[in-house]
């Protein structure tokens, strides 16, 4: 059945003319994966297919540019259906708008519905890509819709064809709703809908690059192994879309670990250069660790081991961080707690690094769902020790203001600034993995979530765990 329906997919999406095609398959449990690479004298193609078991149909499209010229590079594709609708976000309104599908389509993420077919849409997006994962984005054109004879509706994508550029399009079609638009969920997909600062593109999750990066531009995006989108994807779930596309970009995101068994941060970031001699290819331990807490997610949700399994790789290697980059403190009866350096970078000497509060957290927090799914006691342990070394530093976290401090400096000095309540929110999150793996709330984390959370109340500050 799955090579019917990939047939009748890929039918819907074909290749530029021309092209010859070379494919590798690969079974999995929750969907086929295919992925197809073709060339002519104009661009070379690699689109990746994904069929679920529940009839959604990805596919994600790479094309590399060989030549320049004046006209367009075209790829279309057609869908079943006389007519439709086109549904987007505006981010300068604030509001889902929907409008008849024809003519030139909004410049955004695309919602597309026919009386017979369902469809997400990306934009054809151009970029120059530079080196250090890292894209700058392109002036791109609209795609067009218009309606067929046949009762099909054509979809035109439009590339600049100039050479050395790339072309990334995705989608996500099935027969059946991809989404049910409640109220709830048209709050949910604007919170994903924000291309001006996060794009999947075909290897991977990016998003704007700070200006603190090399390179960057105020056009430039840099594949973030933090991965925001997919861990939304997975975690929040509530749709047949969300589910599909989860599982197709962690599909992509676990080719990327790399041997070490983290994810890199591509490209230099010039002040952990200045301040600690920390090039580009670092490891950030917020980074990673908020895509391994939702990989173990995602093992869960579709029963897929090698999602676990880059969990766990990624928490072996944090635990083998821990032990080499850390700040040790004592306690009574001689009770080791550790603050773990944020970075680290494998091609080089380096500094001593800060531990701030919030990685330190998110550790934790990973290190109990590696205990969670495996049940092994190594992962526990870490995971304590690394909680002992808040513990044995409390006090130190409070500031004056009842805030939290940021980060504990090289110096032994408390430093930088914390954010509003994401902070918060990581300690809630620690005392829930604490009771759910049948230990008692944690007192000194307590001391510290009240002190912020009085900090925030009083402060005007919303959005946090409740």
């Amino acid at each position: 059945m799955l090579s019917v329906i990939l047939a009748a997919a890929l039918a819907l999406s074909p290749a530029p003319k021309d092209m010859s095609l070379a494919a590798e398959a690969s079974a999995r449990a929750y969907a086929q994966v295919t992925v197809t690479e073709s060339s002519n004298e104009l661009a070379g193609l690699t689109q990746k297919n994904v069929v679920f078991d529940g009839g959604e149909f990805a596919w994600f499209r790479r094309f590399s540019f060989k030549t320049t010229r004046a006209a367009d590079y075209i790829t279309a594709i057609s869908i079943p259906g006389g007519s439709g609708t086109v549904r987007w976000y505006d981010a300068g309104a604030e509001l889902w708008r929907v409008r008849p599908l024809d003519g030139a389509l909004p410049d955004s993420l695309l919602f597309i519905e026919t009386d017979r077919y369902y469809m997400i849409l990306s934009q054809p997006y151009s970029y120059k890509p530079f080196e250090n994962a890292s894209l700058e984005d392109m002036p791109r054109r609209r795609i067009t819709a218009s309606a067929k004879e046949d009762g099909r509706i054509e979809l035109t994508m439009r590339f600049a064809q100039t050479a050395g550029l790339i072309g990334d399009v995705w989608a996500l079609q099935s027969d059946s709703p991809l989404i049910e638009w409640t109220d709830a969920a048209e709050r949910l997909w604007a919170s994903y809908v924000r291309v001006d600062t996060q794009r999947w593109c075909y290897d991977g999750f990016y998003s704007a690059s700070p200006s603190t990066y090399t390179p960057t531009s105020e056009a430039m995006f840099f594949r973030n192994p933090a991965a925001w989108l997919t861990n939304a994807f997975v975690r929040t779930g509530g749709s047949r879309a969300s589910e599909a596309l989860g599982w197709a970009m962690c599909d992509t995101l676990i080719e990327l670990q790399n041997q070490q068994g983290f994810w890199p941060t591509e490209p230099r970031s010039e002040w952990l250069y200045d301040d600690y001699g920390i090039g580009a290819g670092f490891y950030d331990t917020r980074f990673n660790n908020d895509f391994t807490y939702a990989l173990f997610d995602a093992a869960r949700r579709y029963g897929d081991a090698r999602f676990s399994d880059a969990a766990l790789r990624q928490a072996d290697f944090l635990i083998w961080l821990a032990g080499r980059r850390n700040y040790e403190f004592r306690g009574a009866g001689g009770a080791v707690g550790w603050l773990v350096e944020d970075y680290y970078w494998p091609d080089g000497d380096y500094g001593r690094v800060h531990s701030s509060l919030n990685h330190q957290l998110q550790e934790i927090k990973t290190l109990l769902r590696a205990y969670q799914a495996t049940r092994r006691r190594r992962y526990l342990d870490f995971a304590d020790r690394l909680l002992r070394g808040v513990k044995l530093t409390r006090d130190r976290w409070i500031m004056e203001s009842g805030s939290l401090e940021y980060a504990y400096m090289p110096d032994g000095s408390m430093g930088l600034i914390d954010y509003p309540f994401m902070t918060y929110n990581d300690l809630y999150d620690v005392q829930e993995l604490l009771t759910a793996i049948g230990r008692p709330r944690d007192p000194d984390l307590q001391i510290l979530m009240d002190s912020k959370k009085t900090w925030m109340d009083k402060n005007g500050v919303t959005g946090y765990y409740k």
